[in-house]
This record gives C-alpha cells, sequence and structure tokens, in this order.
C-alpha cells in the first residue's frame, strides 16, 4: 500500500541562510582579491559593459604618508595586475571614465600649496598628460563617460569650492556651481547626470547635476566624508565613510535607503562600477590604509532569493521555515468631518487627495454636492450634473468618473383627473390612493423600474381616478 507521504508529500528545501528578495536593495558584499598596492583616496574607472567585477585604480595616498603613489592596477574579478603608471603622483577621487578611457584631473601633491592642476589621460595602455584644469584643488570628485568628456566638481582651493568644471576633449570650461561648498565628496554620473553626496564636516547634502545645474535633493541617512560611490547618478551606492564606518545607502533617484553594509569599516575608498557589480577597493580602516577589496552583488532571481509562501528548512540552525510578507494590522484613526452628511455617495483619489459627490442626503434622497479631502479637512467642489445615489466612482481627486447610479427626481406628481361625485365614491378613490402612495413609496425604496410601477397600478385596477391630485 502506498505511503500517504508518497501520494501527498513534497520536499523541503534545505537551506543555510534566509532567503532574500530580489534587486539591488538586498545585494551583499562579499571579499575579493586584495590590492598590490595599498591606498586611499585614489582616482577610479571601470567597464561600462562587464558582466563580471572589474575596476581599474590609479595614484592615492600611500600607508604612512605624506607620499602618494604613481602606481595603477586593474582588476578582473579574480586578480589585480599592474599597468602604466600616472606620471603626476597625487590623491584625490578625481579620475573617471573606463578600463580603456579615463582621466585624472586635479587632487593633492606632496609639496605646498599641496593642490594641482594637472591633467591626464589614460587610452588603455598609457598615461599621457594633457590641458589643465582651470582651477587647482584637492579633495575633488571627477567623474564622466569617457577621456572626452569629463566632469570634476567640488574640492579644496583656500577653502571649500562649489567650482565645477567641464572636459569636452580639447579644454576645460568652468559650469555650474555647486548650492554647497564642500570638499571631502563622493560622487559619480557623466557630464549630462551626476550625484555629490556627503562630504566635510560630515554632512548628509546630496546634490544632482542635469547637465547645466545642480539641485539640492533627499540626503543621506547617514553623514560622511570620503564616502565611495559605485552607479550611475540615478542609482547609486555609498559605502564607508569618514569617521571609519561600514554604513552603506542605496540611491533611487529619489531617496536613500540603508542596504547591507561593508565587512570592513572605512573611507577614502575607491569604488567603482555599477548598482549591480560594485567594487570598492582600499581606503583607510582608521588606523593605516589597506589593500581590502570588497565585491557587491544585486541579489538576482534565483533559488535563494524569497517567494512568498516558499516552506524551508535551516539545516544550521534546525529551524523550519516560511517565507513571507508580513504587513501589519494598521489602524484607524478619526479625520475631518464632510459639510454634506450622505449616504451611497461615489468616492475617489487617496487618503490625503480624496473626493466624494453625489449620494443620498436627507432630508432629500440625492444630492449633486461634492467635497474634496486634504487629508485634514473638507472643502466644497464642482457639483454633479444630476444628484445620484448609489454610483461607482474612479480615479484621482483632479481627474475622476462618477459611473451608474440611480438618478433622484426632485419631485414626483400624479395627477388623477374627474370629478368628485358622492361621499362613497370619494371614500372609494381615497382609498385607491392610499395604495397608490404605497407602490410609489415601494418602488423608491426598492428601486423598481418605472414599468414594474405601471404593472402595479394596472393590477391595482387604477387606470383614471376622479377629482384627486397625490403629490410625494
Amino acid at each position: 500500500m502506498a505511503e500517504y507521504k508518497v501520494i501527498h508529500g513534497t520536499l523541503v528545501e534545505h537551506k543555510t541562510s534566509d532567503p532574500l528578495a530580489a534587486g539591488t536593495a538586498n545585494g551583499t558584499w562579499a571579499s575579493g582579491t586584495a590590492m598590490n598596492t595599498a591606498r586611499g583616496r585614489m582616482g577610479s574607472a571601470s567597464s561600462a559593459t562587464s558582466t563580471t567585477h572589474s575596476a581599474y585604480v590609479y595614484g592615492g595616498n600611500t600607508p604612512g604618508g605624506p607620499a602618494k603613489t604613481v602606481n595603477a592596477e586593474q582588476y578582473d574579478g579574480t586578480s589585480w595586475t599592474e599597468q602604466s603608471n600616472v606620471n603626476v603622483g597625487r590623491a584625490a577621487l578625481c579620475g573617471g571614465g573606463t578600463l580603456t578611457s579615463a582621466i585624472y584631473a586635479g587632487g593633492e601633491v606632496v609639496n605646498s600649496p599641496y593642490n594641482t592642476d594637472a591633467h591626464e589621460q589614460w587610452d588603455g595602455s598609457s598615461w599621457s598628460e594633457s590641458t589643465e584644469i582651470n582651477t587647482a584643488r584637492r579633495s575633488n570628485v571627477g567623474f564622466g563617460a569617457t577621456n572626452t568628456a569629463a566632469l570634476i566638481a567640488s574640492g579644496y582651493v583656500s577653502a571649500a569650492s562649489k567650482l565645477t568644471e567641464q572636459w569636452n576633449g580639447s579644454s576645460w570650461s568652468e559650469v555650474g556651481d555647486q548650492n554647497a561648498a564642500k570638499y571631502a565628496r563622493g560622487g559619480t554620473g557623466t557630464v549630462t547626470a551626476g550625484i555629490l553626496f556627503g562630504g566635510e564636516d560630515p554632512t548628509t547634502n546630496t546634490e544632482t547635476w542635469n547637465g547645466s545645474a545642480w539641485t539640492e535633493v533627499s540626503e543621506l541617512n547617514t553623514a560622511g566624508e570620503y564616502r565611495a560611490a559605485s552607479g550611475t547618478s540615478t542609482e547609486v551606492i555609498a559605502a564607508g565613510g569618514y569617521p571609519a564606518t561600514a554604513n552603506t545607502e542605496l540611491w533611487n533617484g529619489t531617496s536613500w535607503t540603508e542596504i547591507n553594509n561593508i565587512s570592513t569599516a572605512r573611507y577614502e575608498g575607491g569604488g567603482t562600477g555599477n548598482v549591480s557589480l560594485g567594487i570598492l577597493a582600499g581606503g583607510h580602516n582608521g588606523t593605516a590604509t589597506i589593500t581590502t577589496t570588497e565585491e557587491f552583488t544585486a541579489a538576482t532571481i534565483s533559488d535563494s532569493i524569497k517567494t512568498d509562501g516558499q516552506v524551508f528548512y535551516r539545516s544550521d540552525t534546525g529551524d523550519f521555515k516560511v517565507s513571507l510578507t508580513a504587513f501589519g494590522t494598521g489602524a484607524w484613526a478619526s479625520g475631518g468631518n464632510m459639510s454634506t452628511t450622505r449616504a451611497q455617495a461615489s468616492s475617489a483619489g487617496t487618503q490625503t487627495a480624496a473626493l466624494v459627490a453625489g449620494g443620498a442626503a436627507p432630508p432629500s434622497s440625492g444630492t449633486v454636492n461634492s467635497e474634496e479631502y486634504n487629508g485634514s479637512a473638507w472643502a466644497e467642489g464642482d457639483n454633479l450634473n444630476n444628484a445620484v445615489r448609489l454610483q461607482c466612482g474612479r480615479g484621482t481627486q483632479t481627474s475622476a468618473l462618477s459611473m451608474a447610479g440611480t438618478i433622484q427626481e426632485q419631485n414626483h406628481t400624479m395627477v388623477l383627473l374627474g370629478q368628485k361625485q358622492d361621499t362613497l365614491q370619494i371614500q372609494q378613490e381615497a382609498k385607491l390612493v392610499l395604495e397608490v402612495h404605497q407602490i410609489l413609496v415601494e418602488y423608491f425604496l426598492e428601486e423598481k423600474t418605472l414599468v414594474l410601477l405601471i404593472l402595479q397600478l394596472q393590477q391595482k385596477n387604477i387606470m383614471v381616478l376622479h377629482g384627486l391630485k397625490l403629490e410625494i
């Protein structure tokens, strides 16, 4: 005889960790191969089309400083390989571009006044000096798609700066200033869409660039200096920061959300890559300049991703679990009262922008009135064309429909023609009037059609009554 578990049983998956929902917000960090040269506050670039973790870092602070390195390395997801050195050793997060087309502009050098206007170009095999930037600075941010289209912003001149310069492949030109003068910021993007965040103080300030002007937007949750950036202006990871922290946040184009932290707290790390395959290399852990590399991978669709209702067994803890999305029970609270008492009305909109229209409003049985709600109080709106109740409403407060329903006439009159006769006939007719009245009441309360009303009158033999007029 077949056993019950054979007929109805199912396999339960064994896991050693709880499943995650797909997406960048549930991405995780993993250890990568350490760099050959410890460094912090370096220039960085990456491959825009790579399907693996890749990065290119150059220059930066060296352990024990104040020396700056000219060393450059490239990462292929497995190992770091030495590349041709930059010409001017310096430190700043002022690089941008790709593995084969990058820039390095401005930065901090060893000798006073410590700012440099040096600008170098990488062609995939060597660095060459090019046209200097207009304003020498350090602790600035640089980014761009290639070495012919780049932007540098913020930095320290003789004080915090809000200057922005744009490179067109042959010369630098000053463009729109930032709103806040800052240095030690993180940032990424292109010449037409960029983002800056954090900076000295430390600060939570965030600004976005649209190709001509900067706009202040929603701020970071955690203030920090020298935060590493991986991604684009509409989706970027901010990792680490000064004072040394493991904090990591995700920008979705509108707001910042805290996500899984990096393993090694640090600041001045080199951030590169995109939000699906990000890289954080080197930096300073609060004690020393390090070589540590971490790789970020966004959660993707696989059997380790959470599906509501998925049953599994945690073999490492002995727990039997089911994955689900838990929702709060919620609670009702009093809102503002409407101006007009009503029932059976149509409605549309949201909790803070609502609309009600029509309905049954005593003492009349229908109303054309409408009201609008702003989350705290109701205000009169435009009236409906017809007094209607029991209708259906859909849409928003500014674009809505009121459909179907029962249109209520304001005055219903039945005229019974003829002449008065004797008292008995009047009494008989009065009885018939009461029967007509009852039929009409039932009609309006039970919403019967006019055809049904006529049929009922015919069944009562009420065709012509004499000398009476009935109004309801």
